[in-house]
Formats: structure tokens, C-alpha cells, sequence
């Protein structure tokens, strides 16, 4: 097989691997046509321009001579994503795990890629992501970390109002008062100018025992972030530079 760029040949013949046709034995007659693949690797193409590009197969005893339809081959900047490997494991939640992440500039790349949290798919709850550096130009590494969440309790908070007792022990007082002056004869001209404050006393302390108001309350602090669960989850990293996008994907075992 030979290749052909904008009319003129290149390189030299290049070997054809591929399944042999299929022929009736009855009729003598073929069933199924071969089917073959060649390759051929260009150097010299250069980014941004557009090449016709044809296949020509000389014959043999077997097979005739044929050319194939001219194909257009327009070759782009772009950037290989790699992982160093394809799994993270974090012994507990709450532990936090790494995995070195490449990218490799093909045919004149220049751009930059930015990593955020929103680069990462698949975490499990109380899972998030980051990433150091956080942008790579042309070709360069970063460093992903994943970080979980360990289980927590949520706590109660007792908040005391500390005004409310001094009226009732302000009541209190008052209404004792009163008692001991009705049960003293030679004090008893003095109830008269005391009946308004002992009503005023009596009045608040129906109003505390009324539910007015409480003396202690509690409340709860706001809910602790989810725990992470144990488990095994496929996590899917994007790069994405322009129009260019590309993904890996790993493993992430919580133990």
C-alpha cells in the first residue's frame, strides 16, 4: 500500500494485516470481500493546513489494483491528558489521596488548561478535589488531591437568659413581703400602700408561670458536613483548553 499527500507519494510501500476473504467452496464464489488496514506516519505536516491525502494498492495474483477516494486531512493543535496511574486509595475517611496528572502539547500546542474543583465527576459524598498547579501552559504536570470527610457528631448549645431569674427572684420577694406584713398586726397600715406593688407582683408571676418566658433554651448547631462512605468509585478528570477537551478516568477506593 501506497500513500499519497496532495498527489505526490510518500514514504515507501507499507504493509497491509487483515482478514481474508471469505469464499463459498460450493460456488467458488466470494462471500465475504478481505478486509485490510495500513498506516502512515507524516512528520512533515504542518498544523493548520489541509491535506489530500489517497491510497493506492498496485495488485497482486490475488487482488486487483485499486485506489481509494481522496480524504481530507486537516491537522489541529491539540494535547495528550495522562494519568500516572488509575486508581487512589484512602485508608479511612478523612485521609486525603494523590495522583500526578500530564499533559503533553502535539503539533505546535500552546494553550493553557485551568483545573477547578468542577474539573472533577463521580467523588462521593463529603469528597471534594484540587489541584497543584492549578493551570498548565503547552505541556507540564499537576498534582490531584483528593481529600474525604470523616464522621462527626453535632453538639447542643445551652444559651441561659439571665434576666428572667432576677424577676422571678424579684417576684418572689415581693410576694413574700406581702405575706409577712398581712400576718403583722401593727404593720398592717402599711398594705395599703403596698397592695399596688403586690398586684404588680402577682401579675408577673402569672406571666412567668404562663409561659412567658423560659429561663433556659437550647439549640443545635448547624449540621456537621457528610462523612464519606467507604467504597470504590470511578472518577473522571476533564482538561479542557478552548474547544479542546479531553479525560481520564480512575479509581478511587475509600477504605
Amino acid at each position: 500500500m501506497t500513500f499519497s499527500v496532495n498527489g505526490t507519494p510518500v514514504g515507501g510501500a507499507q504493509p497491509v494485516t487483515g482478514i481474508d476473504p471469505v469464499i463459498n467452496p460450493l460456488t467458488d464464489q466470494v462471500t465475504t470481500g478481505a478486509q485490510a488496514t495500513a498506516s502512515y506516519s507524516d512528520t512533515q505536516i504542518v498544523s493548520g493546513q489541509t491535506y489530500n491525502v489517497t491510497a493506492s494498492y498496485s495488485g497482486d495474483t490475488n487482488y486487483k489494483a485499486s485506489n481509494s477516494p481522496v480524504t481530507k486531512v486537516s491537522v489541529q493543535p491539540d494535547f495528550v491528558f495522562s494519568e500516572a496511574q488509575n486508581y487512589i486509595t484512602i485508608s479511612a475517611p478523612g485521609g486525603n489521596g494523590n495522583l500526578a496528572l500530564t499533559i503533553t502539547a502535539n503539533d505546535g500546542y500552546n494553550g493553557t488548561v485551568d483545573f477547578s474543583s468542577s474539573s472533577c465527576s463521580g467523588l462521593p459524598a463529603g469528597a471534594g478535589c484540587s489541584f497543584s498547579p492549578g493551570s498548565i501552559a503547552g505541556s507540564g504536570s499537576t498534582t490531584l488531591t483528593v481529600t474525604t470527610t470523616a464522621s462527626t457528631t453535632g453538639a447542643l448549645r445551652h444559651d441561659i437568659r439571665r434576666g428572667e431569674p432576677v424577676w422571678a427572684m424579684s417576684t418572689g420577694g415581693l410576694i413574700t413581703v406581702g405575706i409577712v406584713l398581712l400576718s403583722t398586726p401593727r404593720k398592717r397600715r402599711c398594705l395599703s400602700m403596698l397592695l399596688p406593688l403586690l398586684l404588680c407582683a402577682f401579675l408577673i408571676a402569672a406571666l412567668n408561670c404562663g409561659g412567658g418566658g423560659s429561663s433556659q433554651s437550647t439549640s443545635t448547631q448547624p449540621p456537621p458536613p457528610p462523612s464519606t462512605p467507604a467504597g470504590s468509585y470511578t472518577v473522571t478528570i476533564t482538561a479542557t483548553s478552548g474547544n479542546l477537551s479531553h479525560k481520564v478516568t480512575f479509581t478511587l477506593n475509600v477504605q
